[in-house]
């Protein structure tokens, strides 16, 4: 039954409830709805429950950088992480954030060769 949308309060006054309906009123897939309040709520809680009107910029790119560096996620999954937080600033908060700058999830931060490395170095024995 996961794909019943949670229901809302008529007035929704907490901040994920209103962001929830804003990505109703898009018309947003339930999927994508679930996903980015997923990533919305855990943006807010690796910062302390801090409200994301008093953050910016900067708690973004520490956030995307811990992602990547001590959880270890795939490329796609900070991807989507990125998008919900984007979603929610220019879209919900209609703020810019400027110019992102945090570590991105790669095969060299992984210390795991690419493909390319690997054909450079020729065969391996």
């Amino acid at each position: 039954m996961d794909d019943i949308p949670v229901p809302l309060p008529s007035t929704p006054t907490r901040f994920m409830d209103r962001f929830r309906a804003f990505i109703r009123a898009r018309q947003l897939a339930y999927r994508t709805e679930t996903t980015y309040c997923l990533w919305v709520r855990e943006f807010i809680r690796f910062h302390g429950k801090r409200h994301p009107e008093s953050m910016g910029a900067v708690e973004v790119n520490q956030w995307l950088s811990h992602l990547a560096n001590n959880r270890n996620v795939a490329v796609n999954t900070q991807k989507t992480a990125l998008n919900a937080v984007v979603f929610m600033y220019h879209q919900f908060l209609g703020r810019e954030l400027g110019e992102l700058q945090f570590s991105r999830v790669g095969t060299h931060e992984r210390g795991i060769s690419s493909p390319l490395d690997m054909a450079a170095s020729g065969p391996g024995f």
